[in-house]
């Protein structure tokens, strides 16, 4: 039997050790940053073994490479407030805990420093952060002293696949219940991989809870797809923002659960909806950056077109097969769609399977999910 691909370095990170010493400092941490601690310790985030320091920083902004040259896109960093950082040096160890003062890892500081205005450009917007204290931040080694994400890690992912025969993934971060263009893209790449993982991001997307949500996909699953061939793994934390570099990020955490092919859609990027085939300026972007990193990564980036109902094909279809005008093409992007659940609206069958769309009707609705 064959294996899964390898974790990215070559080894799956595991940060997690139960040994707790008493720092002579300790911070409280917001909960994005307990679950970006998560992922780090659960090797998500592999082969990173804590948050970087300024050299790291500079290169995966600059060049987005580590310093070991191994390509990276996107930096990893723990903003602190700059009258704490003051107080600290190279070598000291600082308590993170939860907001109720429960602990979560200890940090060996490795570095204390600012972020570089020369490396505004390279980021988004959104990217550079926090708002309300200046851009200071700690870098360091990390031990993570408890389980911070309840099962679905890399390792019991890995190992699922793996009894299940199968060594060849495609993987898909989402945040829709399963609407029928992902589903469309699934069957397409279940016509060549052995399975498909379809990480689904923690948070209240289109209004529906991830639970909702991932129920939702289940059940369309057990009705229109081989059920055992797709996974589906809820995460608190995933690279979300509508930015190229996070998408690229969500393929090195993809390619630590084993998966050879990335999926990506245009809504990845925050372009869902642009008509005419492959998104607007951020979706081109993506696929030229993707066409070198993924060889380093060892990955198959899978980009597909604006996938739409067509009423001329009677079908799902994409411009790279559609020979019908635009009077024929029926677009409905992820937002409309939210918004139509929201408000208790059944959305087109061509965009929602009509039981999906009952189930999570019922919830909007106040059924709590039992109307279908």
């Amino acid at each position: 039997m064959g294996e899964l691909l390898p974790p990215y370095g070559g080894t799956l990170v595991s940060l997690y050790d139960e040994g707790w010493e008493e720092p002579p400092v300790t911070m409280p941490v917001g909960e994005n940053l307990i679950q970006i601690i998560g992922a780090l310790a659960s090797g998500a985030l592999s082969p990173l073994r804590g948050f970087m320091d300024r050299e790291a920083s500079r290169s995966v902004v600059e060049e987005m490479r580590l310093p070991g040259g191994l390509p990276f896109p996107y930096p990893i960093w723990l903003p602190v407030p700059p009258l704490f950082a003051r107080r600290l040096k190279e070598g000291d160890r600082v308590g993170l805990q939860d907001t109720h003062g429960n602990a979560v890892a200890l940090l060996e500081v490795h570095d204390v420093f600012t972020f570089d205005p020369r490396w505004k450009p390279c980021l988004g917007p959104e990217d550079v952060f926090p708002p309300r204290y200046p851009h200071v931040f700690l870098g360091g080694t990390l031990k993570v002293v408890r389980r911070l994400w309840a099962g679905d890690e890399p390792y019991s992912v890995r190992e699922l696949f793996f009894r299940r025969g199968m060594t060849s993934l495609a993987g898909k971060a989402l945040r829709d219940p399963l609407f029928r263009d992902t589903e469309y893209l699934l069957r397409l790449v279940l016509e060549e991989e052995d399975g498909v993982l379809l990480l689904l991001y923690d948070d209240d997307a289109f209004g529906l809870p991830a639970r909702l949500r991932a129920e939702g996909i289940r059940r369309v699953l057990q009705s229109y797809l081989p059920p055992r061939r797709v996974e589906v793994v809820v995460r608190p934390w995933w690279p979300v923002g509508g930015h190229v570099r996070k998408a690229l990020l969500g393929a090195v955490v993809l390619r630590n659960y084993g998966c050879r092919r990335i999926l990506y859609h245009p809504d990845d990027v925050g372009e869902d909806g642009v008509p005419g085939g492959r998104g607007g300026r951020n979706y081109r972007l993506l696929e030229s950056w993707l066409s070198h990193f993924a060889h380093h990564l060892e990955v198959t980036p899978f980009l597909s077109f604006q996938v739409y109902f067509c009423d001329g094909c009677g079908q799902l279809t994409t411009s790279r097969t559609c020979p019908h005008g635009p009077l024929e093409k029926v677009m409905m992007n992820r937002e409309r769609l939210g918004r139509l659940l929201q408000a208790g609206v059944t959305p087109p069958p061509q965009y929602v399977r009509p039981e999906l769309a009952r189930y999570l009707l019922g919830w909007t609705r106040g059924g709590r999910g039992k109307g279908g």
